[in-house]
């Protein structure tokens, strides 16, 4: 799902890979690679650190499980912008 919205942002922002690049200091051929859906070797902090550098604010929440078992991890989108002290 990070994939997803770094692509569309890229999309959205009208950047090329190479500005992309540029940005965040990840190669190019990554960048290609991520678009494609390719994440083999790509830490998901890598494409967290990507989505800060193209503007976005990236928050990790841990709650409380309400079940027995493992918990589940979950990427959502939010429209809504941080707010600061």
């Amino acid at each position: 799902k990070l994939a997803i919205i770094i692509t569309k942002t890229i999309q959205e922002l009208g950047l090329s890979q190479r500005q992309v690049q540029q940005r965040t200091g990840i190669p190019q051929a990554r960048i290609s690679e991520i678009c494609r859906g390719k994440l083999k070797d790509i830490s998901r902090e890598r494409l967290e650190d990507c989505l800060q550098q193209l503007g976005h604010d990236v928050v990790i929440t841990v709650a409380t499980g309400r079940h027995d078992g493992v918990g589940e991890l979950r990427v959502e989108q939010s429209d809504r912008a941080l707010e600061t002290a």
